[in-house]
């Protein structure tokens, strides 16, 4: 998990791979400047000591909840109540993971902001389904899912897990809590009792 992986292949199905938690993706053939810029991309993933999420959540409790989350060591959290706060945010630096929540208009906003900007198109989107959601919301999501590296989530600790895996957290660095909490999750005895 904590290992950040470039895939290269010749299946076109990248956001296969970035879902499950790939650092990027190369098409084959893959030129000598695509090479040099997936082991740049994978240097600098190594190499920055700070990741950064974005969280995006119209109620206050919700957005504290999810931000003291995901504060652990070695990750910066800026949460923002809404679509044009997450955009200026965007546009201002380098962002690893971005969690908000769903459904809500604003949520949906931001989704189709990213998907319109080639910038963000291996970013890495985390949704928390926090209520039930209309056919029409859930139309949309499936849509956005196609397009984006997108996970729905319905917990609070699948939305960490999947937080975790996309910053390549490794495990040990993690709070002993948060460590049994994801190891629980993964475990199928544990999901069937």
């Amino acid at each position: 998990r904590h290992i950040p992986i470039e895939i290269i292949s010749a299946d076109e199905d990248w956001n296969r791979g970035l879902k499950q938690g790939a650092a990027g993706f190369l098409a084959k053939p893959v030129s000598k400047e695509g090479l040099g810029r997936a082991f740049g991309d994978l240097q600098r993933e190594m190499e920055s000591g700070t990741r950064q999420v974005l969280v995006v959540c119209s109620k206050q409790k919700d957005r504290n909840l999810i931000k003291s989350g995901l504060e652990l060591e070695g990750v910066r959290v800026k949460a923002v109540p809404g679509s044009q706060e997450a955009l200026a945010s965007l546009k201002g630096g380098r962002w690893d993971c971005v969690a908000l929540e769903l459904p809500d208009p604003e949520g949906f906003r931001l989704l189709q902001a990213i998907h319109a900007n080639p910038e963000h198109s291996n970013l890495p989107l985390v949704a928390y389904l926090a209520g039930g959601m209309t056919d029409k919301e859930e139309a949309e999501l499936k849509r956005f899912a196609k397009a984006c590296v997108l996970k729905e989530v319905r917990s609070h600790e699948r939305l960490f897990d999947e937080a975790a895996l996309f910053l390549h957290l490794p495990m040990v660095s993690l709070p002993e809590a948060r460590r049994r909490s994801i190891e629980q999750l993964h475990q199928s005895a544990a999901i069937l009792s």
